[in-house]
């Protein structure tokens, strides 16, 4: 599966945790940093994303796919979805 895709997955988990929360979710890009840019948006809602995208994908998503491997940097659509893409390209996948 390209980067493209699973970005645009990301994304949609991103939007999806929103609007069950009742929060609003403006326009989000490759560039948009969920943990710092999107109001609401913390770690428990990362938590959340990270399972939609695990079901959307089959395939075993951390927990923490939205927080950075290292440092206090958040981390960007972009970023989140290369993370995604390494785990599939280990072969994690659901019910293995």
């Amino acid at each position: 599966m390209d980067r493209e895709r699973v970005e645009g997955v990301v994304i949609d988990a991103v939007k999806q945790v929103q609007e069950t929360s009742g929060q609003k979710t403006g326009p989000i890009g490759s560039d948009t940093k969920p943990l710092q840019d999107i109001d609401s948006f913390d770690s428990y809602c990362g938590v959340e994303a990270a399972l939609f995208i695990s079901e959307s994908l089959d395939c075993e998503i951390p927990c923490g796919v939205f927080l950075p491997t290292s440092g206090r940097r958040h981390l960007s659509i972009s970023e989140i979805a290369e993370k995604v893409c390494g785990q599939m390209r280990m072969g994690v996948v659901a019910g293995e």
